[in-house]
Parts: structure tokens; C-alpha cells; sequence
């Protein structure tokens, strides 16, 4: 099947790695006029497991994380810009990285009929920051299933998900969330708008 790749629900994606900022940095593009869809981990079936057995449980973990990405954009009917605190293009950097090649070759045809029904986003939001950092946010927050996270699990799937941005060649600024904190007026300011003049500036672009 050809993969139709355009703007067909037009939105901005922030990616980046556990402990990121993602969510605080929707949050505060809600406060401030954005239509925001947030990563729902209650829903997710099969995420716990997942963090117990990251080999045995990852296919269906992948799999559902891009189908729910899926059903809140196809449902969503808010007129505002969509922002999402997840992003298409890392469920496929962590799919990537995590599937067996068979698996992956079912993810990657799923992956595709995605794209082919809502499109790329407009532009997808890296916030970079480091794996000691992301580790000391994840003991900091004390969610119960992250506290297995080894520092390799992460450095793996941050690779990997830089490694997508790049081959992708979709449109992506970098953020260090180390330097940036967004619970500041200033630094807020300061990074929306960014956000605003990248979004401005590839609106009306086509990814190839």
C-alpha cells in the first residue's frame, strides 16, 4: 500500500525521554490556547507487565500505544492546534528498538496505515536532556512502574529515538529540557515561541 504522508490532522508532537518534560510542557501550551492530547499509561492494558519484561511483552505494548494515538486524534474535534505529550515518530524509534524483525515487520505495517489515515505532524518537539537527569526526575515522581528503568534501557531507547528523528527528515527542533525549565514564565515564553515561528514556518510544508 503507498504511504499518503501530509498534515491530514495538523498538529505538534513532543517527544522525548521519560522524565522529559513532555507533559509539563503540553500542560503549559493548554494554559495558553492549545487543543492538548496526553498519553493516557491507566488505559494501557499491558504497560505494567511491560516494565517487568521488556522482551516477552513488548510487541503488544507498541502496538497499543499507536493505536491509542490513533483513536484520540481520529476523535478529537477541538478547532484549536493539537498538541500531543507522546509522539508517533518515537513509538516507532521504541519499536524499532524493542521488536524481534518479525515483529517489527507487523508493527511497521500497522505503523504505515496509521500515517496513511492522519498523516505526519506538522512538527514534533524533541525535548533533549540527559540520562542522569531523567533518571534522578524518575526516582523524584516515585511512579511505581518506572522504578525499574535501568539507565541502559534508557540510553537505548534515547538513541534510537534520535536516531528516527534524524532519518525521518520530519520537522523537528530540539529543546534541552535540562537548561529549560518550563514552570518558569520566562523560559516558557522563551520556548513557545519557538514552538510558534517552527510551526509557522513548516505549516504548510509536505513531508516527502
Amino acid at each position: 500500500m503507498a504511504r499518503r504522508i501530509g498534515h491530514l490532522i495538523p498538529r505538534i508532537e513532543i517527544c522525548g525521554g521519560i522524565g522529559s518534560g513532555k507533559t509539563t510542557l503540553a500542560q503549559k501550551l493548554e494554559a495558553s490556547g492549545y487543543c492538548t492530547i496526553y498519553e493516557k499509561f491507566d488505559n494501557h492494558p499491558f504497560l505494567q507487565n511491560f516494565y517487568l519484561d521488556t522482551t516477552k511483552y513488548a510487541f503488544e505494548t507498541e502496538i497499543t500505544f499507536s493505536l491509542q494515538r490513533l483513536h484520540a486524534l481520529k476523535t478529537n474535534d477541538a478547532k484549536a492546534l493539537i498538541v500531543t505529550d507522546c509522539s508517533l515518530e518515537q513509538d516507532y524509534a521504541y519499536a524499532k528498538n524493542n521488536l524481534t524483525p518479525s515483529e517489527f515487520s507487523a508493527f511497521d505495517a500497522v505503523f504505515s496505515e496509521i500515517i496513511y489515515q492522519i498523516g505526519t505532524a506538522n512538527l514534533v518537539v524533541y525535548l533533549k536532556c540527559p540520562v542522569r537527569v531523567l533518571l534522578e526526575r524518575i526516582k523524584k515522581r516515585n511512579r511505581g512502574r518506572e522504578q525499574t528503568i535501568e539507565p541502559a534501557y534508557l540510553s537505548g531507547m534515547i538513541a534510537a529515538l534520535e536516531k528516527r528523528l534524524k532519518a525521518s527528515h520530519i520537522n523537528c527542533i530540539t529543546i534541552d529540557s535540562d537548561v529549560s525549565d518550563f514552570r518558569k514564565k520566562d523560559a516558557f515564553s522563551e520556548v513557545k515561541t519557538r514552538i510558534v515561528i517552527e510551526y509557522q514556518k513548516c505549516a504548510n510544508k509536505t513531508v516527502e
